[in-house]
Order: C-alpha cells, then structure tokens, then sequence
C-alpha cells in the first residue's frame, strides 16, 4: 500500500550542513578547496540571509576581517548546495559565522572563495548564484529540481509588491512544495522497516522517519 505523508514528515527539515574536512568536486568552480567546519555565534544584531552586512558591520566594532565563499548544505541523497556566503576573521585568524543560519546547527562547512566578492556599498549588488550538484536523476527528483530552481528564480527576480500581490509567485512555492512532498515519498517508499533512513541519519527507518508515514 502506497505511503501517504503527514504533516511531520512534510515538515520536517531534511538539509543539514554538508561534510567539512573535504573538497568538493562537483562544483568545479571551486577545485580542491577543503571545506572547514566554522562555529556559529550570531551577534545579537545581525539578520538571517545579510551575511555580507552583518560581517561589514561588526567590522566597524571589531577587528579582524572580512572572509568570502560559500557555505554547503546537503538534502542527503538528492542534492547539495553551494551558497555565497560571507564570515568573520578575527584577528587571532580563527573564522566565525556570526549570521544566524537558517538551521539550528553548531557550525556551517565553508569553503573559502576569496573571488565571490560582494561589494556591501553598491545598493544593486546581488549575491552570486547559488550552485546546485543534483545525486538522483529518478522522475520526482527531476519534477522537484524543476520546481525548485523556477521557484528559486522568480524569488531572486519578483519585486516585493508582486510577491505580496501577484499570483505567479506564489503558485510556484505551491508547485515546488507539492514535487518536494512527492520526492519524498518517494525516498520513503524505497526504504524497508529495517533499512537505514533515507535522511542518512544512520537510523533504521521504523525507528527515525517511518512514524512519520501512513499506509
């Protein structure tokens, strides 16, 4: 019988930070670069996704500088996502990510990129794009990557007042929701009660996220 997917499981929070201590070839735009682990500790002022602000203003407080680069997070099995991104040096030469990250997690990998600079006096700079390495090619997978990366473009280009008022938006969210929703069902039905989860959190899946389905 077919799984059918509670509000847990369509909730639930599948990226987590990519692996430090290692590089990443499936972006070649960043060959050989190892990936560090950096400990994250927001300073009290500083917003979600203003990286690039936030390192320049604790910059004016503090010593230290300011390190460019991306920061990796996985959806384990189906992608993982370079980001630019932006932390602290401090003067001792230790990196810090003082943003809060869009995950409660105790450190992000990164992976230093001293060429993805961003330039926090011109008010139409943009963020480099963000690069995607896909791991499935199943259908769902394709039908969510479409999805995603429509979802991911209209984000970047729609001005705020047709987010808040236009149709095309929004129905894109709704699209990219329901290829998720399907995608992993899909990651879910290919697991047995005794397999290791398909969230790779070394688990079985009747003891992780199989509660999270119904028959």
């Amino acid at each position: 019988m077919p799984l059918r997917l509670t509000p847990a499981a369509t909730g639930k929070i599948y990226t987590t930070a990519a692996d430090p201590g290692r590089s990443y070839p499936e972006f070649p735009a960043l060959p050989g670069r190892l990936a560090v682990g950096v400990p994250v500790a927001p300073s009290p002022w500083a917003k979600p996704l203003c990286c690039f602000h936030n390192v320049s203003n604790h910059l004016e407080a503090s010593q230290g500088g300011i390190v460019f680069g991306w920061a990796l997070w996985t959806w384990p099995g189906v992608n993982i996502e370079a980001i630019h991104h932006a932390v602290w040096r401090s003067t001792d030469g230790a990196l810090v990510d003082i943003t809060p990250p869009p995950l409660q997690v105790a450190s992000v990998t990164f992976i230093e990129d001293q060429d993805a600079l961003f330039d926090v006096n011109d008010v139409l700079a943009d963020a480099k794009p963000t690069m995607t390495h896909w791991m499935t090619s199943s259908l769902a997978a394709q039908a969510y990557r479409a999805a995603y990366e429509d979802y991911n473009y209209l984000d970047r280009t729609t001005g705020e007042y047709l987010k808040k008022h236009g149709e095309r938006w929004h129905r894109a969210g709704e699209q990219r929701s329901a290829a998720r929703a399907a995608l992993i069902l899909e990651l879910a039905g290919a697991c047995a009660s005794g397999d290791m989860c398909f969230c790779r959190s070394q688990q079985t899946f009747a003891n992780c996220c199989g509660p999270n389905f119904t028959a």
